[in-house]
């Protein structure tokens, strides 16, 4: 299975179907049917279509491509099948969802630069060059678990669950 999911992931931008995969990987079209909804819990088709849809998201987010280009790039045989899988899986259109992302990424963005002073902006400037370049050791990098209050929760759930211990019969 995992071979065949590795072939709909390097392939997915191609005219795949069931029958192709099954006569690639020896199998019955049936049986690779049946595989697929035990393996995954989903059918092919949907599988396929769900893993073409994440990478039409990302150009559709990124990029200012025509709808039916994103459509086409991403293996869909046509834009009005695109369309039809897009609503049914966002409850939207592929331009709606363009028009709502874009809008709230620029508002995000706004946001975070109207508020990042010019040295915060150096800051992490220097701190990013610094990280692509390697230039600093890892032990001088700042852990971000170190910081994160998961540790705490955790220690307090840990604590909570041992005075209930204590307290119940056994």
């Amino acid at each position: 299975m995992d071979n065949v999911v590795g072939y709909i992931e390097s392939h997915y931008t191609e005219d795949i179907n069931l029958n192709l995969l099954a006569r690639k990987f020896n199998y019955s079209s049936s049986y690779l049917s049946k595989l697929f909804k035990t393996e995954l819990g989903i059918n092919f088709y949907e599988y396929l279509t769900r893993y073409r849809l994440i990478y039409a998201i990302k150009d559709l987010t990124n990029s200012e491509l025509k709808v039916s280009d994103i459509a086409f790039r991403n293996g869909f045989s046509d834009v009005k099948s695109f369309n039809s899988m897009f609503k049914k899986h966002f409850q939207q259109t592929p331009s709606v969802y363009r028009k709502q992302v874009n809008k709230d990424l620029k508002i995000i963005d706004k946001k975070f630069k109207d508020n990042l002073s010019f040295e915060d902006e150096k800051n992490i400037k220097s701190l990013l060059r610094d990280l692509a370049l390697h230039d600093k050791k890892s032990s001088e990098l700042e852990n971000p678990c170190s910081t994160c209050l998961a540790r705490g929760y955790e220690q307090k759930y840990n604590g909570l669950v041992k005075n209930i211990k204590e307290i119940l019969p056994n």
